[in-house]
């Protein structure tokens, strides 16, 4: 009776964790277009997460879309030009 006590503590536990592990670690979709000051849309800014081998690039009408978590932070670089460091926040 015992042992079967603990087995259902033990999976019940191991839901619990799970499930608190995916919301904590929830990843979500972040899209946009980048463009110079004057509306020029740019092709193949590198998009890439700080610290990480994940990244993207934009296409041919500056679009991108990656999916990151929430505190980490997207570096946009593009030969010529400055690279520039978003955190991801709630918006």
């Amino acid at each position: 009776m015992k042992q079967n006590f603990y087995l259902k503590s033990i999976a019940f536990l191991s839901i619990f964790l799970a499930t608190l592990t995916g919301v904590l670690a929830q990843e979500m979709k972040v899209s946009g277009k980048v463009a110079e000051a004057n509306g020029d849309l740019l092709y193949g800014v590198n998009v890439l997460i700080k610290g990480t081998n994940a990244g993207t690039t934009t296409d041919a009408q500056g679009k991108y879309s990656i999916n990151v978590k929430k505190g980490q932070t997207l570096t946009f670089s593009y030969i010529g030009y400055t690279s520039k460091e978003i955190v991801i926040g709630n918006s």
